[in-house]
């Protein structure tokens, strides 16, 4: 029982790890682009 538990946690912590991730370079990125400093593409699906 504890094993199980263990390993969700563990899963859970990644998946909230990799969320954390793609919410930063977001952030990043749209930081870049208030600064002007982006590339064109960053900004390419934007319409």
């Amino acid at each position: 029982m504890m094993a199980k538990e263990t390993i969700l946690g563990v899963a859970l912590t990644i998946s909230g790890f990799l969320q954390l991730s793609a919410y930063e370079a977001r952030a990043q990125a749209l930081n870049f682009g208030a600064s002007g400093d982006a590339p064109i593409e960053v900004f390419a699906d934007n319409g």
